[in-house]
């Protein structure tokens, strides 16, 4: 069972997913993440052309684009600029 095995040893057996106030889409459904190591500045443009792409070959629909930075795992780094 799907459930049972996301929720194993977290402590939320049996209580779902939270309400996040969207649905969470179909099967067809899916994400992709790009991490950048660059200023995201430098990025747009390729964002912009992947989602043209995309979209123009009728096969799928961006719904969002963007790049991220890849975290350092064990520290912070990145959280300041969150809010």
């Amino acid at each position: 069972d799907r459930d049972r095995d996301r929720d194993k040893g977290t402590g939320t057996e049996g209580q779902g997913q939270s309400d996040l106030g969207t649905s969470p889409g179909g099967e067809e459904r899916l994400l992709q993440m790009f991490f950048i190591e660059e200023k995201p500045e430098g990025s747009w443009d390729r964002f912009r052309a992947y989602a043209d792409a995309v979209n123009a070959s009728g096969k799928a629909k961006v719904l969002f684009a963007a790049p991220f930075y890849r975290t350092v795992v064990g520290t912070d780094t990145y959280t300041d600029q969150l809010w």
